[in-house]
């Protein structure tokens, strides 16, 4: 009996480690974007969850839109992508896979890269146990001038659990991930000197999202701290994940504003999925 009861319990935990990972999203064919709320500054961040930022003050916003890689008029450079990431910081070529998120290169205000091998950023399935480590050697077209780059990837799990977004929207089975990347540019050819940048952040990944619903990011050039900041995914995507990646999710519970279960389509109502995505819902019979 003991016996039985040991596995029973090692088989519930696998399955719950299984479900709290990073697998390959399905995004629409159309793609999708995503609103983000920015604090100008970077936050501190428990190794354990679960974690609430329901008490933070958004000081702007962002948005970054994932593409079918034919929106791109640059689609032709990277003929392996799959979609291109654009924002205000330019386009972003990656490739999504059944076992990879891959990284083709990027189109930018000042760097042009584009990469014949991708560098790797996460192996699916990732969970809080796993560790990634990829490197590739390229070139960049850095203010018109063509010099050597080398690019290093590294990741590591942390934790999962829920998490409390600052505009009250609450989900499950998000994962911790600690990153960082290295971009080495140089020598240029005029002057011979380089230029390092170091992307060092905290990731939460969401079920079913092509990118990380939240990052807190420094960047530093050359040792130096250039960029401190915050992104929260907002509640109001163009395309809404639930209609695209999973058409038949199931309602678990509904409930009023008092938390009470209810089986009546209230005025205002919070629609609980097996997900564990929360929705608020306004019933107008």
């Amino acid at each position: 009996m003991k016996q039985l009861s040991f596995f029973s319990v090692l088989l519930i935990l696998c399955i719950n480690i299984y479900s709290q990972s990073i697998t390959t999203p399905n995004i629409p064919t159309q793609g999708i974007t995503l609103e983000f709320d920015q604090i100008d500054d970077t936050i501190s961040v428990n190794s354990l969850g679960p974690w609430d930022f329901s008490s933070f003050t958004p000081t702007s916003s962002y948005e970054m839109s994932v593409l079918p890689i034919n929106s791109s008029v640059h689609a032709s450079n990277y003929p392996d992508a799959t979609h291109v990431l654009k924002s205000a910081n330019g386009e972003f070529f990656f490739g999504y896979t059944s076992s990879q998120f891959l990284s083709y290169g990027k189109i930018g205000n000042s760097t042009t890269t584009s990469y014949s091998l991708p560098l790797v950023l996460i192996n699916y399935p990732f969970s809080s146990f796993s560790t990634h480590l990829d490197s590739i050697n390229s070139t960049v077209l850095w203010n018109g001038l063509t010099a050597p780059l080398s690019e290093t990837i590294e990741a590591s799990g942390v934790s999962t659990g829920s998490v409390v977004m600052p505009d009250g929207i609450s989900y499950s089975d998000a994962v911790l991930v600690s990153t960082k990347k290295t971009t080495v540019n140089g020598p240029d050819p005029l002057f011979g000197n380089y230029l390092t940048i170091e992307e060092i952040s905290k990731q939460f990944w969401l079920p079913g999202y092509p990118i990380p619903s939240i990052e807190i990011l420094h960047v530093f050039s050359n040792s130096n701290l250039i960029l401190k900041r915050t992104l929260f995914m907002k509640e109001n995507i163009t395309h809404s994940f639930e209609n695209f990646f999973n058409d038949d999710k199931k309602i678990i519970k509904k409930i009023d504003l008092l938390g009470r279960e209810s089986i009546n389509n209230n005025n205002f109502m919070f629609y609980i999925y097996e997900d564990g995505k929360v929705e608020k819902k306004i019933v107008i019979n």
